[in-house]
């Protein structure tokens, strides 16, 4: 990964020392189970993985898709309503 979107990526700690602290920590300690062989690796890509799916429902992706299926929702219920 370059610099910059290293940059763009923990901008946000900026404002943040605890979080920062924290995201520093779990980084070693990635770092250092990669290190300790292929049972490491394994357990990082989980780990990485997990990160993936806690961060997503911030993302703007997750809550344009968020917002279709509530469309989609009401549409389908109120379409249901009228039937019945």
């Amino acid at each position: 990964m370059t610099d910059d979107i290293w940059d763009c990526a923990l901008e946000p700690f900026a404002e943040h020392p605890a979080a920062a602290f924290i995201f520093a920590q779990t980084l070693f300690m990635l770092k250092e189970k990669i290190r300790s062989g292929p049972e490491g690796s394994l357990l990082v890509v989980q780990a990485i993985e997990q990160g993936i799916e806690k961060l997503y429902p911030y993302t703007a992706a997750h809550q344009a898709a968020y917002n279709s299926t509530c469309l989609l929702s009401r549409e389908t219920c109120s379409q249901n309503m009228i039937r019945h």
